[in-house]
């Protein structure tokens, strides 16, 4: 074409944006042509998505019609719903809360999927273990400069521009900087739980469509191969127990008993205001494993409660569950200190115990399951955040023919503050906490 131009004496310098225009129309036409566009996925917002499509495109069909624009230097054809943009093999991350104990784990999942860490905040500086995994990451105490850089980053619209933020703070700003990462335009992978109160999910969950992009939680215990199988022999079970006529519910007993020095009540993981609690703080992922594998919950009791301790029943669709959580060495098991085990866990369906150990092994597959496409996001979050809150309003009750059967050993021996749990604030909160 060019050479045709040159032979005819114009200018080809003049005509390039008209040959660029010529040629993404046939991109376009080639495009539209060579397959049906899928609905929308819950991560592609409003648009829709050519899931089959490869090379150096990511596609998306806007609603918008009639009129061309340029939006943050991505180029999209409106009137024929086409938004390109060049499509990066690594994926850029942000973190927040790279100091606490979870965060190294989440710094390892990025290194070990293949992608970069670019910036992390927060307010304490004990954060060596960037150097481990991303030495080259640029660190912030302030969250303010934190936020200026990432939103930089999106309106320059670089190789640079945050793909997803990591949340590994205090339970209580979870939901706070979730929406900072959305503001951004980012996806976000949040630690356990997603929020304290339960109506703050219903905020966020206008926010993912409000800006298109998801808010993924950390439920690792889904992600372990035994458990998974687990789940598939027990809907196998209840189909032929169904079928027979002889179908009843599964008795179930969780103990989970860890060590917590001191140092957890002069923390904000010892307020509940600003950690959920017992149960929110180390029950959370257990209590979504419950409801995952038996259904949803129909009535719900609880039994003891202090700073450090809780015990209780469940009656879900599937089971009856009795269950004991506790920070308190005092109750664990005789010998356990002696054999430098700080942790006790023990889930017996129908007196049979189950094998769940290495979950804290498993953020690096949470990771790989997000990148593939899958995650799990706000509703199946929303169960478990919703059946805690109302654990910890519930007034303590006493059955004796339903409580968990250490529950009497535990009351004989005061926990260092046995003092009662605070109850959740009441649904006219502003949403802070």
């Amino acid at each position: 074409m060019i050479e045709v131009m040159a032979l005819a004496g114009v200018n080809a310098s003049v005509m390039a944006p008209t040959l660029a225009s010529i040629a993404k129309s046939r991109a376009l036409a080639q495009l539209l042509a060579s397959g049906p566009l899928a609905p929308p996925g819950p991560a592609t917002g409003e648009g829709f998505v050519r899931p089959d499509l490869q090379g150096p495109w990511v596609t998306r069909v806007s609603q918008a019609t009639g009129r061309r624009r340029a939006c943050n230097h991505t180029k999209i054809l409106c009137k024929t719903g086409l938004r390109v943009q060049p499509r990066r093999s690594l994926k850029n991350f942000a973190l927040i809360g790279a100091a606490g104990y979870i965060a190294p784990r989440h710094m390892q999942a990025i290194h070990a999927t293949g992608n970069r860490l670019l910036a992390a905040t927060d307010p304490h500086d004990s954060v060596g273990a960037l150097d481990r995994y991303f030495p080259d990451a640029l660190f912030f105490t302030e969250i303010e400069r934190f936020d200026r850089f990432v939103e930089r980053a999106r309106r320059a619209n670089s190789a640079d521009r945050i793909d997803f933020v990591s949340i590994c703070s205090p339970n209580y700003l979870h939901d706070a900087h979730a929406r900072l990462a959305l503001r951004v335009h980012a996806d976000v992978i949040c630690e356990k739980p997603l929020t304290i109160n339960p109506w703050n999910l219903d905020a966020l969950q206008e926010l993912e469509r409000e800006y298109g992009h998801r808010i993924y939680t950390v439920l690792q215990l889904r992600l372990l191969a035994s458990l998974s199988s687990l789940r598939k022999r027990l809907e196998a079970d209840r189909k032929a127990a169904c079928a027979a006529g002889t179908g009843s519910k599964a008795d179930v007993v969780l103990s989970y008993v860890t060590r917590r020095g001191p140092w957890y009540d002069v923390s904000w993981k010892g307020d509940p205001a600003r950690s959920g609690g017992v149960a929110m703080n180390i029950g959370i992922h257990f209590f979504d494993l419950l409801l995952w594998l038996f259904g949803a919950c129909q009535r719900h009791e609880l039994h003891f409660a202090d700073r450090h301790r809780m015990a209780g029943m469940l009656e879900l669709e599937h089971a009856n569950v009795r269950w004991l959580l506790s920070l308190d060495k005092a109750d664990l098991p005789a010998g356990y200190l002696d054999q430098g085990k700080p942790a006790y866990r023990s889930l017996t369906v129908d007196g049979q115990e189950l094998e769940f150990t290495g979950f804290t092994e498993l953020h690096t597959a949470t990771y790989s399951d997000i990148l593939r496409g899958g995650g799990f996001g706000i509703d199946d979050a929303r169960p478990s955040v919703e059946l805690v809150y109302q654990l910890r309003a519930n007034e303590i009750t006493t059955r004796p023919e339903l409580t968990h059967p250490g529950l009497q050993a535990l009351t004989a021996r005061p926990s260092r503050t046995a003092t009662t749990i605070t109850p959740p604030a009441s649904s006219a909160d502003d949403g802070a906490t």
